[in-house]
């Protein structure tokens, strides 16, 4: 992410550490969703996941579809966020998170996500602080 922020060019080997992990642990995708608008600005949070997706094999690309749906809607653009979501529900209709948006983006009404995120963001990096012993597998 560092590499992101100094405008280097993201690497494909972390790319898939972090598809991997994202992937298999759904903290590590809660905490992305929650650390990257706050460290790198909203637009920036879009950028790094719009340039992490190309590295990303199709099949893992869920999360980051579904992320990026969250981060175009709290920037009120909704065309993306909807474009974004239908991406994610193609490659899997039944993830957790596309569906909660669906429900979400459907419902017309506005969302404050930037809320959202700081009410949850202290909870899910309690969570990975009290479990990084643990192996993501």
């Amino acid at each position: 992410m560092l590499e992101h922020v100094n405008n280097a060019p993201l690497s494909a080997d972390l790319a898939e550490v972090v598809a991997f992990a994202v992937n298999n642990d759904l903290q590590v995708r809660d905490y992305i969703l929650g650390l990257l608008p706050d460290v790198l600005t909203a637009q920036g949070a879009i950028s790094f996941v719009s340039d992490l997706l190309p590295l990303v094999a199709e099949a893992d690309r869920v999360p980051f579809y579904s992320v990026l749906s969250a981060f175009y809607s709290e920037a009120g653009d909704n065309d993306l966020a909807h474009a974004s979501l239908f991406t994610a529900q193609s490659l899997n209709p039944d993830y957790s998170l596309a569906k909660l948006l669906s429900r979400v983006l459907a419902s017309g009404m506005p969302m404050d996500f930037a809320s959202m995120r700081a009410e949850l963001h202290p909870k899910v990096v309690e969570t990975l602080t009290e479990n990084r012993e643990l192996v993501i597998s």
